[in-house]
């Protein structure tokens, strides 16, 4: 049998990877450019593979019993996830002209605002309402996309 934490585990792993390479990106941005755009890009590759995996890995998975209570938290994860995907799309365009992007810092505060609130929050009751079924089909999923 699955390990009930698992997901949150797997989750909180697949965090500290994106983090790793947001570090990585930030330490290169007084780097060469060519060095700041391999960085970027293993950085952008990840974090977008993992917001894939949460949003059809994971919630689609997720059919809560009480509607509204169950998906009080989903828009306000969509939300984070657009605007994160908006500032990956701002810092790409930025290097592709040649220049540096801004707001990096800005940028790694906000993701670990999500990331706290996904693990503290979201993950969470996610491990209290899904079946072991479920639970075990998304950890599934989540080997086939890390």
């Amino acid at each position: 049998m699955v390990d009930n934490k698992k997901i949150l585990y797997l989750m909180v792993q697949e965090h500290k990877k994106v983090e790793d390479l947001i570090d990585l990106f930030e330490q290169s941005i007084d780097s060469e450019y060519e060095e700041m755009r391999q960085a970027f890009t293993k950085m952008e590759w990840k974090l977008e593979k993992h917001l894939f995996m949460e949003e059809k890995a994971i919630f689609t998975m997720y059919e809560p019993q009480d509607v509204k209570q169950g998906y009080d938290m989903l828009p306000t994860v969509t939300t984070h996830h657009n605007e994160i995907l908006n500032r990956l799309s701002m810092m790409r365009r930025a290097i592709q002209n040649g220049q540096t992007p801004t707001e990096v810092h800005a940028f790694k505060t906000f993701l670990v605002r999500h990331r706290d609130f996904e693990e503290r929050d979201l993950y969470p009751r996610l491990e209290d309402v899904l079946t072991q079924d479920q639970k075990d089909q998304i950890i599934e999923r989540i080997h086939e996309l890390i």
